[in-house]
């Protein structure tokens, strides 16, 4: 799969050509950081009145923008599974209870996943050059170019998103935000589920996750958690994914 670079691992919950799904990296953990924010203080009447939306009624939000966004009429938005992908025909995100109430916090972020799905790879990715990259990877046994190459794909578009649509920065910071912030308790923090002293050092996963980040600090996203990710990393696989960032964002097209 192609996936929004966030995390480390890519959770396939879709066929596996890359044409036919464009993912999220940690599908099941940001999953779980939804899950983790969904429910927020409202005990206050106005509180909720103010920041309390319902699932549903965010599934019917969602749907008409996807479409606008995508500029494509025939992909359809469906919540299904524990996955965000999208692919030729649809955007897809993860189903929650209709009547579950979603923070504002919560709302931000999955609109930052429909705006890098929708506004990003259906109107931006050249699919079949993707189909390329992978099949051509495959036969060489060359495993780190697609991660690699869906990393640069993810920093190139995310630009273009905010030049079309400025108010998705917000969005896709917050989604950002969010995802450093549950790669720091997962991975970086004694404890956490994938605990690992030296993924700071470790060149071969984490430099396309690096590349991500600094491409997005490159546009300009503020966020504590991305800041701290990056002041950890190891200084030699920060140049080197300086480099690829710089090249990526000024690339014109996938290919």
């Amino acid at each position: 799969t192609i996936s929004l670079t966030l995390g480390l691992r890519t959770f396939t919950v879709c066929p596996i050509r890359i044409s036919q799904s464009v993912g999220i990296h940690m599908k099941e953990k940001c999953l779980g950081l939804i899950g983790i924010t969904l429910y927020q203080d409202t005990s206050h009447p106005r509180l909720k009145r103010i920041y309390a939306m319902k699932f549903d009624e965010f599934r019917d939000e969602a749907e008409g923008t996807s479409r606008t966004l995508g500029r494509n009429f025939k992909v359809s938005l469906t919540f299904e599974g524990d996955g965000a992908f999208t692919d030729r025909t649809r955007v897809n995100l993860p189903m929650l209870p209709d009547e579950l109430e979603l923070s504002d916090k919560t709302v931000r972020v999955t609109r930052g996943y429909i705006d890098h799905e929708a506004s990003g790879h259906q109107r931006h990715t050249d699919l079949d050059s993707m189909d390329a990259i992978h099949d051509w990877a495959t036969r060489e046994n060359k495993h780190a170019v697609p991660k690699i190459a869906n990393a640069m794909e993810d920093i190139r578009i995310e630009p273009r998103v905010i030049r079309e649509y400025p108010g998705s920065k917000k969005n896709l910071e917050a989604t950002t935000d969010a995802v450093c912030q549950l790669f720091l308790a997962d991975y970086a923090t004694e404890g956490g589920e994938n605990y690992d002293p030296e993924i700071w050092e470790s060149k071969l996963p984490m430099l396309p996750l690096v590349m991500t980040w600094i491409g997005r600090k490159i546009a300009g996203y503020e966020s504590k958690a991305l800041d701290e990710c990056l002041s950890k990393i190891d200084p030699d696989i920060r140049r080197e994914a300086e480099k690829w960032a710089t090249e990526a964002m000024a690339c014109e097209d996938t290919w």
